[in-house]
């Protein structure tokens, strides 16, 4: 096994994280990294970004323009291999964040190798127009398939443990298939996650007769864990209006989502990340906040954290320039409360989780009940109410007791008070 469900992988931007904003200064923070518990690293992409159209002062990190280098805004390939070998010395994976779906439009591939990209009318050109400073890849061509299988067995080769494949419900089956398979044998243990995109997006994508393919398509492939977004459209709307009606549909989504992968499959609710608001600004009510992460984190697969969320950070990075994470403790009860979750994620018994399933609950309550090989269970109920609630839940009544607080509860009728999220167990 490459990942783990109490596995949790930390999202780093290089550029941001230190006042240098490079892979050596990276090095020097490892230990305030270790010390967070999390397991793996995940950089955001680390080559070189193209010039032509970009955003921004500095361009999209998911603009690249050559594959085979590092932006020499973060350093070289030695300064790489120290950070692998470092991370490794403290017991972390590091994983790279690949984005083989597209180029800048500056791209060295696209002046050595024009016939791999997508054409339309004989012209070069890309799927999405609102994507201005990229051009599409065309997988049908094999020479491109393999430059691309290659290239990534190079970077498993400095000791890189693996990769987060960028938008890979847009890139071609088969190709996706055959990488995945390579990189499995070339190295056994290797982590391959998938970002795949939103369920409106998928509609929208066939609509314009493209192809973008499911979860379960996905995982067919040979991905560890997929990115949370066919279900996310709903918490997002939520997250915006704060309607129970919204917050109803999320639950439809998530036992969509919950029952249409493969039972081996992973999810990762990664509910803050570059493309996402932060967590804590999406309430000034901090039961609110904490709910949300706690939920992000309770469920069945590995846990996710953007750099700087640990800090409850509430101002949504431009990674478009250089913008340093303010990693102050603030608020300390909450760091406080972050750090219990990752405790309790990290845990051995994680491992043994078997399903998360959603359980009736009333108000503006999210409960899901996480179920365990060995028979027994928990039961999160997170309270997205802004307020103390009376929450009836459809639990059996007893006494339990909350796992973040190891305060008793005693349920009568199925209804208790909480403020801040619980995580249950029943008392024998």
């Amino acid at each position: 096994m490459s990942i783990f469900l109490n596995d949790i992988i930390y999202q780093i931007y290089v550029r941001d994280y230190t006042e240098e904003g490079t892979l050596s200064a990276l090095c020097e923070r490892l230990d305030y990294i270790k010390s967070l518990d999390v397991s793996i690293i995940q950089l955001l992409p680390i080559h070189p970004i193209g010039k032509l159209d970009k955003l921004g002062t500095y361009g999209s990190p998911y603009s690249i323009s050559d594959y085979e280098k590092i932006n020499p805004d973060f350093g070289n390939i030695s300064d790489l291999k120290k950070l692998i070998k470092e991370c490794h010395r403290r017991g972390l994976k590091l994983i790279l964040d690949v984005v083989i779906n597209h180029t800048s439009k500056d791209a060295k591939l696209l002046k050595n190798h024009p016939e791999y990209y997508l054409k339309k009318d004989g012209k070069i050109t890309r799927k999405f127009e609102a994507f201005t400073d990229v051009l599409d890849l065309d997988y049908h061509s094999e020479e491109l398939q393999k430059y691309m299988i290659d290239m990534l067995k190079r970077y498993l080769s400095l000791g890189v443990d693996g990769f987060r494949f960028d938008v890979c419900s847009l890139l071609d089956k088969d190709f996706l298939k055959r990488a995945l398979t390579e990189l499995k044998k070339e190295k056994e243990d290797v982590v391959l996650i998938g970002e795949a995109v939103n369920s409106s997006f998928i509609e929208y994508v066939r609509s314009i007769n493209y192809h973008c393919y499911s979860n379960q398509e996905m995982f067919q492939c040979g991905f560890d864990a997929l990115y949370h977004y066919v279900s996310f459209d709903p918490l997002l709307k939520f997250f915006e209006t704060k309607k129970i009606e919204d917050l109803l549909k999320y639950k439809g989504a998530l036992n969509v989502e919950n029952y249409t992968i493969c039972e081996e499959g992973f999810i990762i609710r990664s509910i803050e990340n570059h493309d996402q608001r932060r967590i804590a600004s999406l309430s000034d009510v901090d039961s609110f906040i904490k709910s949300v992460f706690s939920f992000s984190l309770f469920t069945r697969g590995p846990g996710f954290i953007y750099n700087g969320e640990e800090c409850k950070n509430s101002k949504r990075l431009n990674f478009f320039e250089k913008e340093d994470i303010d990693f102050t403790i603030h608020d300390k009860n909450y760091s406080d409360f972050v750090m219990k979750n990752i405790r309790l994620k990290r845990r051995e018994s994680n491992k043994d989780l078997h399903l998360s399933m959603i359980v009736d609950s009333n108000k503006k309550t999210l409960a899901i009940k996480n179920l365990y090989n060995d028979g027994h269970y928990e039961i999160g109920i997170f309270n997205f109410e802004e307020k103390e609630c009376r929450v009836t839940v459809n639990i059996d009544d007893g006494e339990y007791i909350d796992l973040l607080t190891d305060k008793h509860y005693m349920i009568k009728k199925h209804s208790f008070t909480i403020n801040d999220p619980v995580i249950l167990v029943k008392v024998n």
